[in-house]
């Protein structure tokens, strides 16, 4: 028997022992109706407060209930553990207050051990309607061979500063890949918009706490049913009470059993004006900056009617092949759409023979990522010597605005002696 029909019975026995008072039914429907509390949702059961009025206009127990009702609903009410009333707060809360935003600073963290620093910045222009008008991305590194790199511009066309390389990349039509983060998972508005619907088909499990203190945060937290215990991750929103915006993501993984922290987002300068310069490199760059245009070019490779599985493989092959002809142009435009000279020198030299081998690619495990996992081992010769490379964690990703194109966006790399080490 469920707990609320248990309520239900010890009421209607209590209340068939009283004498019905017509004032003071309606002294109590009016204070029930006045308690501040949402609807239910359409699969789950009746409330408390649906529970108190049904009773009260019960047939068995119309009038009669009233004065045990009153008294008992406030045991009741005030022993119900705040969790389990049903919350006010919805995601559609959130996604509307953002129509409003027009200004966002947004900083990455993650850690290192102890300690913990800023990984990337992103500050955000949006237009009337909340969507992202103009943005500029910058990081101290994003990993080898690019180093620091700051990109500003919109959803059409961006500039790309690659310091290490005193490079400026014009007319990139998809920032978005270069960046090496989808917009939906740093946009708070995009990322709301896709939990509410992977609410809906069942690919998350949301819990809200809301707290009574309206000073605290509503703590949204986000799990995935499909995860398997060594591969589950889980999300932590942080939801300002008044303005419904958010001010912090932390993401966790389990690793040996348990959750780990994994990285921050935080979300400040809501709505504070940001220098129109910021969208603009003029005046960062040096005199002897070289610029290349980037605009005619066709960033990574067609899907066409290969499966996810087919185009990563087809991606890695044709990079390796690439790099073999020493085509470092071709290379690079199939790795973020990095310039050639970028992909040479990150091979430092080496003649680069043969693919060995390349694995079977799978979905990454990260419930948010959209990317393809898969790993190579390719021969090549250094100083007239024949070394291994082998390339694991390779990266490939499906370009947000040339959904139809994939990307090679990072890999792991080391390399062993080979079995024949010596020349021909």
């Amino acid at each position: 028997m469920t707990s609320q029909k248990k309520i239900e019975e010890k009421l209607e026995k209590l209340a068939k022992a009283i004498a019905p008072d017509e004032k003071l039914v309606a002294n109590v429907m009016s204070r029930i109706d006045a308690i501040p509390i949402a609807a239910p949702k359409e699969n789950e059961k009746l409330n408390t407060k649906l529970i108190l009025r049904r009773l009260i206009m019960n047939r068995y127990t119309k009038y009669a209930a009233a004065a045990v009702i009153l008294i008992t609903a406030l045991i009741v009410w005030s022993r119900i553990p705040y969790t389990v009333v049903p919350t006010a707060y919805a995601l559609q809360d959130t996604i509307e207050a953002y129509n409003s935003i027009r200004y966002l600073h947004i900083k990455v963290y993650k850690t290192n051990g102890q300690e913990r620093k800023t990984s990337s910045e992103v500050w955000i222009n949006c237009d009337d309607y909340g969507q992202m008008k103009k943005v500029r991305f910058q990081a101290p590194s994003v990993g080898e061979p690019v180093g620091p790199l700051v990109i500003v511009g919109d959803s059409n066309s961006s500039q790309a500063w690659l310091e290490k390389f005193n490079l400026l990349l014009v007319g990139y039509r998809n920032p978005s890949g270069l960046l090496r983060f989808e917009v939906s998972t740093i946009d708070p508005k995009s990322l709301f918009e896709r939990l509410y619907e992977q609410e809906k088909q069942g690919e998350i499990i949301l819990d809200v706490n809301e707290p009574r203190d309206k000073a605290k945060p509503i703590i949204i937290t986000v799990t995935y049913p499909e995860a398997s215990l060594s591969e589950a991750y889980k999300k932590l929103l942080y939801v300002d009470q008044a303005t419904r915006l958010v001010k912090k993501i932390e993401k966790f993984k389990i690793i040996e059993g348990q959750y780990q922290y994994l990285h921050a987002v935080e979300f400040c300068d809501y709505n504070q004006e940001i220098d129109p310069m910021m969208f603009n490199l003029e005046g960062e760059l040096p005199e002897d900056v070289t610029k290349i245009d980037m605009t005619d070019a066709d960033i990574g490779l067609n899907q066409a009617n290969m499966s996810r599985q087919e185009v990563a493989t087809e991606v890695v092959r044709k990079f390796f092949e690439a790099v073999i002809a020493k085509d470092y142009s071709k290379a690079g435009l199939l790795y973020l759409g990095a310039p050639g000279l970028v992909i040479e020198q990150a091979f430092m030299g080496a003649n680069v023979n043969e693919i060995i081998s390349i694995g079977q690619a799978h979905a990454d495990h990260d419930p948010d990522s959209n990317k393809m996992i898969t790993s190579c081992k390719v021969l090549f010769e250094l100083n007239g010597k024949k070394f291994e490379l082998d390339a694991t964690n390779i990266n490939v990703l499906r370009l947000r605005t040339q959904p139809d194109r994939w990307v090679i966006s990072g890999m792991t790399v080391s390399a062993k002696p080979a079995a024949e080490n010596q020349t021909n």
